[in-house]
Order: structure tokens, then sequence, then C-alpha cells
């Protein structure tokens, strides 16, 4: 387990939760001051941040924190985040609206009556926010991990129950999340970012090789569009030699993506010599089992140009 979600309603202090756990299960911390100072430093000034862009941005710096070490983030809608990523321990608190007033009078010294008005006022705002954001305003409880009771047990009380929850999961370990899974996550949210037209500082240099099928132009273009670098056919590697050492057989993945350290490979040709290349990536994997690849055969190409709006069509995808 290398990521824990701590979320709460409003008046229940996530954030002491999330503060306690961090150095006893050596996590790094992120909360969303940190998070939104990391969100600005990427952006131009005064540059506007599409509300459903954030939960992708979001997810981008959570995944690359993740990388080296267990990650705990405490974040509004921080519930909603990484819903693809099945291994997050996701822990939301809960209590009374009375036993939350009680908490808005004693951390910030309010009268009950403007105590009310301030818990209405933060329930409305982060319903709206996760509206905006994540397309829903409420946590249904089976969409988390382990739901707690602030109002019955305290904040060490709560971090003793998070800790025995993960040893009972055997989730306990702060490994990172893997090199493959991260490449192709990151891979994935740059794609849908572009869709609001975000993208990396920095120029794509034209490069124009010449491409063995229509299909690898389509997606050099697809890359160039999304301002994600790529390199053509940069490294064969061996996969087969004779008694004497010599290669006798290799396999040369299409593309090389240096941001993600993922190689890619196109497949559109019939499904006899499908085969034979699944094969060949099968060894590969085998052979060099710390080299990173993604797959897309014919479909997924064609879902690629049809979802991100390049000119070609379907069709031409078919020939060569």
């Amino acid at each position: 387990m290398s990521i824990l979600s701590i979320s709460g309603e409003p008046g229940c202090r996530p954030e002491d939760l999330a503060r306690l756990l961090a150095p006893r299960l050596s996590y790094e911390l992120l909360i969303s001051d940190g998070l939104e100072q990391i969100l600005a430093d990427g952006r131009k000034k005064n540059e506007a941040l599409p509300d459903r862009a954030w939960p992708l941005l979001a997810a981008d710096v959570l995944i690359r924190r993740a990388a080296h070490g267990g990650l705990i983030y405490c974040l509004p809608g921080g519930q909603f985040l990484l819903r693809g990523l099945p291994d997050v321990f996701r822990v939301h608190l809960a209590a009374s609206e009375s036993s939350r007033i009680g908490a808005y009078m004693a951390d910030e010294g309010l009268t009950r009556s403007t105590a009310i008005e301030r818990l209405k006022h933060d329930e409305q705002q982060q319903a709206a926010l996760n509206k905006l954001r994540f397309g829903r305003a409420r946590l249904h409880a089976s969409s988390v991990s382990l739901v707690l009771n602030t109002e019955s047990l305290d904040t060490p009380q709560q971090a003793a129950v998070v800790e025995a929850a993960l040893h009972a999961r055997g989730a306990i370990d702060a490994a990172g999340i893997g090199a493959a899974a991260q490449a192709q996550m990151l891979f994935g949210i740059r794609l849908k970012l572009a869709r609001f037209g975000i993208s990396p500082p920095g120029e794509i240099a034209t490069r124009r090789p010449i491409f063995s099928h229509p299909s690898e132009e389509i997606f050099a273009k697809l890359l160039d569009f999304y301002r994600i670098p790529w390199e053509y056919e940069p490294r064969s590697f061996p996969l087969q030699w004779d008694s004497e050492g010599r290669v006798i057989e290799a396999f040369t993945p299409d593309f090389f993506l240096p941001e993600f350290d993922l190689y890619v490979e196109l497949t559109t040709m019939k499904q006899a010599l499908v085969t034979r290349k699944n094969h060949k990536i099968k060894l590969l994997r085998a052979i060099y089992p710390h080299i990173n690849i993604q797959v897309f055969y014919q479909k997924d190409i064609q879902d690629l140009i049809l979802k991100y709006g390049d000119a070609r069509t379907p069709g031409e995808l078919h020939h060569a």
C-alpha cells in the first residue's frame, strides 16, 4: 500500500489525523496548501484552472509523489481522486452535526449560532466544489475503505484504528507505485488534460521520420499535438541468440516516450501476425522486466483518434 487518502465532513479535523499518521507510517504528507502551491508553480500568473482539470492535475502530482514511497493526502474532495487506482486506502471521518458544531466552537472560539452558520456555509461550499470538480457533491460510504466516527474516537484512537486496518490488510509498507503502472497512468492523464488545452511547458521539436505504417504517423501527430516528447524506434531488444551468442531475433518498439520512461507498440495487423508480435512482447517482458511497454491494438488506436479528434478516419488504419 503506497497511498492513503484522509477525508472528512467539515468539523471532523481530517488534517489532524493525516498529520499524526504521516510520521508514524513514514509516509510523505500532502495537504491542500502544499498541493495548491505545486499547481500554482506550474501555471502562468493569474492563469485560470478549469474545475474539471483540477482532479487530473492533482492526480498527476499524487502519482508522481507516490512513485518513491508511501503518501498520505488530505485534500478537498480527495476522496474522489484516483478512483481508478484500487490500492488506495481511503479513510473518511464523520460525526453528528452537533459534534461538528462543537468542534467549530472549540477550534475557532465561535458562539454556537455563528458555528452553526459556519458549518452550513462550509458544507455547501464543499458540496458545490465537489460537484464542479468531480461531478458529484456527496460521498457514498461504499466508496471508501474505512469510515470513522470522530464523536466516539479522538485523533490518536482514529490513528490506531487506521494502523490496525492497514496491518490487517498487509498493507502497512510504504512501497511506491510500480514504474510501469505510473507511466501508464501519467500518460492517460496527459491525454485527458489536453482536452482543456493544458500541457507542460516546452516545445516539441518537429521530426518527420519515415513511418512504416499510417497508424504510426497518426499516433506521432497525436503526441505532437499534446506536446508529449517521443522517439521513433530508438532501440532494438535482442530476444534470441544462437549457440555462438549471435542475435537471431530482436524486437523494436515503435515509440519511446522519455518523459514517462515508456515504450509504445502499435498493432494494427491481422490476428495471425498479432499473435506472433504478442509472443515477442511476452519474451521482451520476461527478458527485460525493467522495461515498461504499452501495447495499443487496432481498436485502441481507433478509440484514441475518435476520442481526441484526429482528422484521419478509422478506415485509414486498416491498410498497409
